[in-house]
């Protein structure tokens, strides 16, 4: 099994416009994205004064961001140093726990499946 992506989100709320779009600009900087809307509300829609009435509202951001992975080709150790030579560390790799095919001699063996920068 191999997790092919990873979805996160969060969500804010804000005392003033000023703060959300302060926020959104160092959320976006991190990779994640804005949903867009600005204000909730949090009263009761069946009362025309709470929908009238500015406090039942609050500046909110939703932000979403998602991570995927490319899927590489799977190599044991000794293939992927022969391709790499000296491009990688023995601690940059993750090596699996169960045995696979090595695309580069065929044999079962443990192969390298992630790469840590």
């Amino acid at each position: 099994m191999k997790q092919l992506k990873s979805s996160h989100s969060k969500t804010f709320h804000y005392d003033n416009a000023e703060e959300r779009l302060n926020h959104i600009k160092e959320m976006e900087q991190d990779g994640w994205t804005c949903s867009g809307q600005v204000k909730e509300f949090t009263g009761n829609l069946y009362f025309k004064d709470e929908v009238e009435d500015e406090s039942k509202y609050y500046y909110v951001g939703r932000f979403y961001k998602e991570e995927r992975w490319l899927l590489m080709a799977e190599f044991c150790k000794d293939c992927f140093k022969e391709l790499f030579i000296d491009d990688y560390t023995d601690d940059q790799l993750v090596i699996s726990d169960d045995l696979d095919i090595c695309e580069g001699c065929a044999k079962f063996k443990q192969v390298v499946i992630k790469i840590i920068e």
